[in-house]
């Protein structure tokens, strides 16, 4: 939403540069592929933060941020591959 802000879009109209859509339409993998590796990021995501809670509340938060730093690089990382010229 924050890029959807910042590049002035309506955020009342559908978005199609969710990192999903990317993969799927513009990369051209498959969407059950898409599918499922979804699907494991967020059970590893889950697995991770149910052990690091056993080190603290602290932990937790540090755990994600560090997979929310990764994710915003990842999904960087996709729209530069997909960007188009001006």
């Amino acid at each position: 939403m924050a890029l959807r802000i910042k590049d002035r879009e309506n955020l009342l109209r559908p978005d199609s540069k969710h990192i999903y859509q990317l993969l799927a339409n513009e990369k051209g993998i498959a969407h059950w592929k898409v599918s499922v590796g979804y699907g494991l990021l967020q059970a590893a995501v889950g697995l991770s933060v149910l052990w690091v809670k056993l080190f603290g509340f602290t932990s937790v938060i540090v755990l994600l941020a560090v997979w929310f730093a990764g994710f915003f690089i990842f999904g960087s990382f996709v729209r530069r591959s997909v960007a188009r010229p001006a």
